[in-house]
């Protein structure tokens, strides 16, 4: 089968073997790439083994997020998309920033999709906190995107996600003081995860709703080793290795502290799945183990993990940008 890797560019790469290097490009029109704006997730159908369908969420030409199905036949010859097969846009025109991106197929058959705040700094447009607007939030749509409803609100930046014991584990990304892992139950009312007036459990602007919801993990901001910057959430691993069984691996990516010019590079940290529990007090880096040096011990130059993929056998991988000469793509297996 396919392996198949996305640049913001709207650029997808794509291999036959995961033994050999990238072998065709395929380009998805009208892509935008000023600021956050790009490609932000790309997910195949359920059935893509019969339809070959995928989806990929991105912004267009004019800011607005759009969620667009391909044909397989996209990928084995190219071309452009057809225009009808854009089912779902969402306004997102006055800032280049913020997107948010990640989208899942549920347990429940559903399509999750985790959107960022509309931008601009601490939530100008008030999106995250209005039910109404579909920013800010995790969505819940219907296989055929008719309905679409709110499943969580007060999110800034989401990005990975995955699911586990019927909750989308997602991570947000914090704008000056904590980036966050939360657990969202796909059943009840939406929960409200509190941007913008709180990042991770630290209150950032006073008058908050009551029953915001804490995050299951927390990371500060910071110029040390243990600092985080744009956490992605990852996946309880499934595999054979020892070390691995019952964690939930994820990540930080290699971004600059404001005002560094170290590139210090970006982390891959596990937490037990007994972790993965509701309602308990929110844990911090010190709880995190840190797998980078066992992990990715031969990857040359710094890692700068940036997204992760879990297909239908358990296998893990991560899309990783290697600054050892030049900007390589990785996509890392792991098994």
């Amino acid at each position: 089968g396919e392996i198949v890797a996305a640049q913001k560019n709207g650029l997808l790469k794509v291999v036959w073997s995961f033994d050999d290097d990238f072998e065709v490009d395929r380009q998805i029109p009208g892509v935008a790439t000023d600021g956050d704006r790009g490609v932000i997730a790309m997910v195949p159908a359920p059935d893509f083994a019969t339809s070959g369908n995928f989806y990929v969420m991105y912004a267009n030409t004019a800011g607005n997020i759009v969620i667009h199905r391909f044909p397989r036949s996209f990928i084995q010859a190219g071309g452009g998309g057809d225009p009808a097969m854009v089912m779902l846009t969402i306004p997102h025109t006055q800032h280049n920033n913020n997107l948010g991106g990640w989208m899942g197929w549920g347990p429940d058959g559903n399509l999750y999709v985790a959107t960022g705040d509309g931008g601009g700094s601490g939530d100008p447009l008030n999106t995250a906190q209005d039910p109404a607007s579909r920013l800010g939030k995790v969505l819940r749509i219907s296989p055929d995107f008719a309905t679409v409803t709110v499943a969580a609100l007060g999110l800034r930046n989401p990005g990975g996600g995955s699911f586990y014991n019927n909750m989308l584990v997602l991570s947000d990304r914090g704008e000056n003081v904590r980036e966050e892992i939360n657990l969202i139950p796909l059943t009840g009312p939406a929960g409200n995860y509190g941007w913008p007036y709180k990042e991770g459990t630290e209150v950032v602007r006073s008058g908050g709703p009551a029953g915001m919801v804490d995050p299951m993990a927390e990371c500060a901001h910071g110029p040390s080793t243990r600092g985080c910057y744009g956490l992605i959430g990852g996946y309880v691993y499934q595999g054979a290795d020892p070390t691995l069984q019952g964690q939930y691996i994820f990540a930080d990516r290699n971004y600059l502290p404001s005002g560094s010019t170290v590139n210090r590079g970006g982390f891959i940290f596990t937490l037990p799945v007994t972790a993965l529990v509701p309602g308990r007090p929110t844990l911090t880096q010190r709880s995190f183990s840190w797998r980078t040096a066992d992990l990715f011990y031969n990857i040359p130059g710094v890692v700068d993990p940036s997204s992760f993929y879990q297909d239908s056998g358990g296998r893990i991988y991560m899309t990783i940008l290697g600054k050892a000469a030049g900007d390589t793509i990785y996509v890392w297996s792991i098994n």
